[in-house]
């Protein structure tokens, strides 16, 4: 199933609801699966949003589901950013609908 998403963070910082509003949503394949970062670490759960050309957000790190009603979930989790010093991980939320309910919501 094709789903929705509108990241509500952006490197870290979360986004105002005018930003929040104003934005497309990206529909792609949702996904969970488990992955180390590097090989022979830890497993981790991971959810990522994808089309067959590639991921069209990075994938948010053990993600929990927040809420969820009769329309759409929300999915909270941790981002990966690669920096000079080494990687951090900054908090990432993804409300979630079905592809079509998206697509009502357009001007």
């Amino acid at each position: 199933m094709r789903f929705a998403v509108v990241p509500k963070y952006e490197r870290g910082r979360l986004l105002s609801a005018k930003e929040i509003e104003a934005k497309a949503a990206l529909v792609g394949e949702l996904t969970t699966y488990r992955c180390p970062r590097e090989v022979g670490s830890a497993m981790r759960n991971m959810v990522s949003l994808a089309t067959p050309t590639g991921d069209l957000l990075k994938p948010i790190i053990e993600p929990r589901m927040m809420a969820m009603n009769h329309v759409a979930f929300t999915l909270r989790g941790l981002e990966e950013l690669k920096t000079e010093r080494g990687y951090v991980y900054v908090l990432q939320e993804w409300p979630v609908t079905e592809e079509r309910d998206a697509q009502k919501a357009q001007p």
